[in-house]
């Protein structure tokens, strides 16, 4: 199921318009989901430095963008949901070997490129070759 967050955040990231908004709020919810099950409320109050400085960080983004261009809701949905994802994949690896987070870490990477490289066949692929 992890695996499957990486191809469904490539997948919001790419598309544009109403589309987004839907797929944003189907990942979003789905990674929610996942998160608020796996993270313990004994001592949720306690927030991790990575968590709150991933955080600040988008929020940091999010600001520059504002004062130096313009922040549309998609740029803020694809933002919140690459954080949820940190969030998910920081609980779900805290408990992990660090081969299993290297498997991890591989696999994502080959689902990212495998996805990138169809995206760019279906619509990029003929301007090598000069076709409009």
């Amino acid at each position: 199921m992890i695996y499957l967050f990486v191809l469904l955040l490539r997948i919001v990231a790419f598309l544009e318009g109403t589309p987004k908004i839907i797929s944003f709020i189907v990942v979003f919810s789905i990674i929610g989901y996942s998160t608020i099950k796996r993270t313990p409320f004994k001592d949720f109050r306690k927030v991790s430095k990575a968590k709150l400085y991933s955080f600040l960080l988008i929020i940091f983004i999010l600001i520059h963008g504002l004062i130096f261009g313009i922040v549309y809701l998609r740029d803020f949905a694809v933002l919140l949901t690459y954080w949820l994802w940190f969030v998910f994949t920081y609980t779900y690896m805290k408990e992990k070997t660090l081969e299993e987070g290297l498997r991890y870490v591989f696999f994502s990477f080959l689902i990212f490129n495998i996805a990138n490289y169809i995206f760019f066949e279906m619509y990029y692929a003929d301007q090598k070759r000069g076709i409009n």
